[in-house]
């Protein structure tokens, strides 16, 4: 079974290695190339705004995607990160599925207690250690990704405002959040980019509202409740609608391929709200990343082992990789040749 997931760069080659001395073992991965970050991105060159939006788009396309239950599995990222998003030419790229959590719950929420991802882009209810995640916490993930890109190219508050970006404590992270996200105005007070373009600025606003805004809750009762209260309301289409809105501001630019791309998949009915499956499958074991779940699948189902792919990608040659790859202890990789 293949998960059809957009925006995922080709497959090339793949290797399992394993370090005998220390039984470590990874799995290395050649993926096509798929550009540079979003946020080195957003620094160095001139991208327009409209193609800013569609980039965005295609993002929470591809963790929309991921967690619409297609096929009887549901993926949660769990790493969504400006290292992770990539960008080449004006096509958006999601990497690093590594942490990746795979469940067959008809709900589409995973049950699961380890804190990861990277620090400053956590949700509320990650940090908290809440143990249900969603494709919300991606969403909220994502959120933060770009609020840092806005932040890094247009915000004028100082470096002192650094800390809520490079601080790697998660309670010191989780405190600094919660007084951060506690209100709209807190929020763009912090992110102070009242030179950024007003369509930009009407995307995070936007974005702000869908996470942060449930009626009768806040960031505190979001990350203190056992249950994400945002579920109950979530719809695909109101995401749509936030991208539309910040592309009515738009002067100029007239193509948005990933957004089109995206209104059509949420209108097709396969979101995480609209397309509920109820097929009462077993969920996979949530304490496991997504490449230990594969493992555990296959042992018991080889014919059932998800498979993530870019949607549109072509079959790739059978040209093997003969180098030979050494695990340091501490996680690192030295080519031997």
């Amino acid at each position: 079974m293949e998960m059809d997931i957009p925006y995922v760069p080709k497959l090339l080659h793949s290797v399992v290695v394993k370090n005998p001395s220390d039984e470590m073992q990874g799995e290395l991965l050649q993926i096509d190339d798929a550009g540079t970050s979003i946020s080195d991105a957003i620094l160095r060159l001139r991208i327009a705004s409209h193609t800013l939006i569609d980039l965005f788009a295609g993002y929470s396309h591809a963790i929309l995607a991921a967690s619409s239950g297609r096929g009887g599995v549901t993926v949660l990222h769990r790493d969504i990160s400006t290292g992770n998003l990539l960008v080449r030419g004006s096509q958006p790229f999601v990497i690093d599925w590594g942490l990746g959590l795979c469940t067959h719950e008809s709900n589409r929420v995973a049950s699961t207690t380890p804190r990861v991802g990277t620090a400053p882009f956590m949700g509320v209810r990650v940090l908290n250690s809440q143990p249900k995640r969603s494709c919300v916490d991606d969403l909220e993930s994502l959120f933060l990704a770009i609020s840092q890109c806005m932040w890094r190219k247009h915000g004028t508050a100082g470096k002192s405002y650094s800390s809520l970006w490079e601080n790697c404590d998660l309670a010191d992270v989780l405190k600094e959040r919660k007084a951060w996200l506690s209100c709209e105005q807190a929020y763009l007070e912090f992110m102070a980019v009242d030179n950024a373009p007003q369509e930009l600025v009407t995307l995070l606003k936007g974005m702000y509202g869908l996470l942060f805004s449930t009626p009768g809750e806040n960031i505190y009762s979001i990350g203190a409740k056992p249950e994400d209260p945002r579920l109950q309301q979530f719809k695909a289409a109101d995401w749509v609608a936030v991208f539309d809105g910040a592309k009515g501001m738009v002067v100029t630019g007239d193509r948005y391929p990933c957004l089109d791309r995206l209104r059509a998949f949420v209108e097709g009915g396969e979101c995480f709200d609209n397309a509920r499956s109820s097929s009462g499958k077993r969920p996979l074991d949530a304490t496991k990343t997504y490449p230990q779940q594969l493992k555990a699948v296959a042992s018991e189902k080889p014919s059932k082992i998800p498979r993530l792919t870019a949607a549109s990608s072509s079959k790739v040659g059978k040209k093997e990789n003969k180098g030979r790859y050494n695990f340091r202890a501490r996680g690192g990789k030295e080519n031997l040749g």
